[in-house]
């Protein structure tokens, strides 16, 4: 006879008495396992879909305007490179920002994610902080990709 605790099919096939699958509570049966490991590994698998994007920390002046944006890139592996100039170009293409600043002997591209900003600073970031003839310092990863634009760490405005 067979209870609620009862896997009958498992214990049969491997020729055991079905007594002593009914008498062990549901963790410890071969049908209880299986539900116990599949809810573990669901639980662990949980908190890596949870995170979310990690948002780039802003520095506002006294009058409200945005004058620095920092994390705006993960810690890499990689030589960092910093500039001080005017910016001369700023584009928005697929979710990328990207900005040329030019001093008076070199120039460089940065860019960085626009899902790392806060809702409130995307709206403002083109309009208050980075827009052409501002004059800006920022540092960012150069991973070695020749030409290509360096990942954006932090970005301050120069007075």
């Amino acid at each position: 006879m067979y209870n609620s605790y009862s896997c009958p099919t498992a214990w049969d096939k491997m020729g055991q008495n079905a007594e002593y699958c009914v008498s062990s509570p549901p963790a410890f049966t071969v049908c209880g396992m299986k539900w116990l490991w599949a809810v573990l590994i669901l639980l662990l698998c949980g908190a890596v879909f949870a995170q979310k994007v990690q948002l780039a920390r802003a520095t506002y002046a006294k009058n409200g305007a945005l004058i620095g944006l920092a994390e705006l890139a993960p810690l890499k592996d990689c030589s960092v490179r910093a500039m001080e100039g005017k910016v001369k170009n700023v584009k928005v293409d697929a979710g990328i920002v990207r900005f040329d600043l030019d001093s008076k002997n070199d120039g460089m591209t940065f860019q960085f994610p626009l899902n790392r900003l806060a809702p409130a600073e995307q709206k403002d970031f083109q309009s208050d902080f980075l827009h052409k003839g501002l004059r800006l310092r920022a540092n960012g990863y150069d991973c070695g990709k020749k030409g290509g634009p360096i990942d954006a760490i932090s970005i301050d405005r120069v007075y």
